[in-house]
């Protein structure tokens, strides 16, 4: 490409001297046109099935309570062979 001491002819096309703004489509008096979301009954019952599972405790305290209580009274065995499996169940 041969520029022939033109630059600021060709900087000019690309260069944009106003900027336009989007001009809005409705009538400024009437009521805005609002949008509507409408969720499928399996889309309702997922999200009432996560509501309960936020308003549930992290922990179920009566599990930990039994165990606890297997361990302080010497009685809790738990099978090697079923601990084991659940470990590698979590990597794998």
């Amino acid at each position: 490409m041969i520029i022939n001491n033109n630059v600021q002819a060709i900087a000019g096309a690309y260069h944009v001297s106003t900027v336009s703004r989007p001009q809005n489509s409705y009538d400024k008096d009437s009521e805005p046109i609002r949008d509507e979301v409408a969720l499928s009954s399996d889309g309702v019952t997922f999200s009432q099935m996560m509501q309960e599972l936020q308003g549930m405790d992290d922990v179920r305290a009566e599990k930990v309570d039994s165990v606890a209580e297997q361990i302080a009274s010497g009685s809790y065995a738990p099978d090697s062979s079923d601990v084991a499996k659940k470990m590698l169940d979590l990597l794998f």
